[in-house]
């Protein structure tokens, strides 16, 4: 019979006039009849139609195996470390980048940072208004930082971690961090700091200038 198509599942016969209830392969033209299709696949969102050969070109969803075919995949979207698929149904798992929306899937991160105070992520993208803690490197965004100090001198950043290596003025609480610090004055007896505000309460050899604190002053004497 010239001009007539079977079915490649059970062998029926059709001629080649209009054909209700058929289908054909979006791939191969392979022709299916209307009985129940074992192996053939459907495109989640056209209806698009492939038989079960191998299918170049086709996506599946890494997480519910939704099968989708190469067009423009509306609500699709794809992990940037290991280009893993996702649907658009709720992504159990996933992660976000807080700043640019960059998506991530649940598998170890390398790149990603997490701010220690409200546990956002970012991707490894330079990262304008992101602070890093001097000392341990946790990192914070531009968020107020609560539990967060800063030395008054050169802006270097400490989070709330015992911090060695910092000094406090004893006097009005303005925090320095370890370097050099011009205009800070120290207690001779105590070690007290001082930063260079006007120190009421503190009184200076009058010979040596040598300056001491307000606690009591033994060693001291008045000319």
């Amino acid at each position: 019979m010239s001009g007539s198509v079977k079915c490649q599942i059970s062998g029926v016969l059709y001629c080649n006039h209009p054909m209700p209830g058929s289908v054909k392969c979006q791939m191969c033209s392979v022709l299916y009849c209307n009985h129940p299709m074992s192996g053939g696949v459907k495109c989640q969102i056209s209806s698009v139609l492939y038989c079960n050969h191998p299918m170049s070109g086709c996506v599946k969803c890494q997480m519910c195996s939704v099968l989708y075919c190469n067009h423009p995949m509306y609500g699709g979207v794809k992990c940037q470390i290991s280009d893993a698929l996702y649907c658009n149904h709720p992504m159990s798992g996933c992660v976000k980048c807080q700043r640019c929306s960059v998506l991530y899937c649940n598998h170890p991160m390398s790149g990603g940072v997490k701010c220690q105070i409200i546990g956002a992520l970012y991707c490894n993208h330079p990262m304008s208004g992101c602070v890093k803690c001097q000392m341990c490197g946790v990192l914070y965004f531009n968020h107020p930082m609560s539990g967060g100090v800063k030395c008054q001198r050169c802006g270097v950043l400490y989070c709330k971690h015992p911090m060695s290596g910092s000094v406090k003025c004893q006097m009005c609480g303005v925090l320095y961090c370890n370097h050099s610090m011009s205009g800070g004055v120290k207690c001779q007896i105590s070690v007290a700091l001082y930063c260079n505000h006007p120190m009421s309460g503190c009184v200076k050899c009058q010979r040596c200038v040598v300056l001491y604190c307000n606690h009591p002053m033994s060693g001291s004497v008045s000319y």
